[in-house]
């Protein structure tokens, strides 16, 4: 983090706990494998296929170009198997998000 930046571009702050907390993006898209992603799009995939209460995604610079990696919530007692969320990934998501 750097003057309130994020390396990824997002702005973010330290609240009063010391979290980490994501006020906003510097741009809306994300350009994966020559696609321009939205990262709301797999945050909104993960609350309305795998069940998650929260979920942000953030851009990162992987071996394979930039990425998205998903940072989800659960309610206690709902979170599913990591095999299923993988396997749903896998068949419900364009071929260069999983």
């Amino acid at each position: 983090m750097r003057d309130g930046w994020l390396y990824t571009g997002d702005l973010a702050a330290v609240d009063e706990y010391g979290w980490l907390v994501i006020r906003g993006r510097s741009s809306s898209f994300v350009k994966i494998a020559g696609f321009r992603v939205h990262p709301a799009e797999l945050e909104e995939f993960a609350v309305r296929k795998l069940g998650a209460s929260q979920a942000v995604a953030v851009a990162f610079d992987g071996k394979m170009g930039t990425r998205l990696a998903l940072f989800a919530k659960f309610e206690s007692g709902k979170v599913p198997v990591i095999g299923t969320i993988t396997a749903t990934c896998q068949t419900s998501l364009p071929h260069y998000l999983p």
